[in-house]
């Protein structure tokens, strides 16, 4: 069983605008120290969203680094719904990092399906640095 050496827990309820079907930035994580040369990284991320008035979907993924330009990691949590609902999205992913000093993570929103703005109200992210 591998042991927790680096925690770091973000959280905000500053509201993100969604514009139409662009993907954002719903929340950074603070960069997390990598103590040992090869570690496990485990990421926890979710979000609140209110969907514009004429969206269908949702697609919420997270990256590696301090923007959605980062690596992709993880499949994306996709889920259908009405224009106009709030929904709740989580995403997770364990990965092996090797020969980095910090590493920090990026969870995007992107609605789809229709032309209006949303708005993620809230949004939190946990990253644990574990050995083994």
């Amino acid at each position: 069983m591998g042991k927790l050496l680096q925690k770091i827990v973000d959280f905000t309820k500053t509201a993100v605008t969604v514009t139409s079907t662009t993907e954002i930035a719903a929340i950074t994580s603070d960069p997390i120290p990598i103590p040992n040369p090869t570690m496990r990284v485990k990421v926890l991320a979710w979000c609140k969203i209110t969907m514009g008035s004429t969206q269908t979907g949702l697609i919420f993924q997270l990256y590696r680094g301090a923007t959605i330009s980062g690596t992709a990691v993880g499949d994306a949590t996709v889920i259908t719904t009405v224009g106009g609902n709030t929904v709740y999205a989580i995403v997770s992913f364990v990965e092996e990092v090797s020969g980095l000093d910090t590493v920090q993570y990026t969870a995007s929103v992107k609605q789809s399906g229709g032309v209006t703005n949303g708005s993620v109200v809230a949004s939190g992210i946990e990253v644990e640095a574990i050995t083994g």
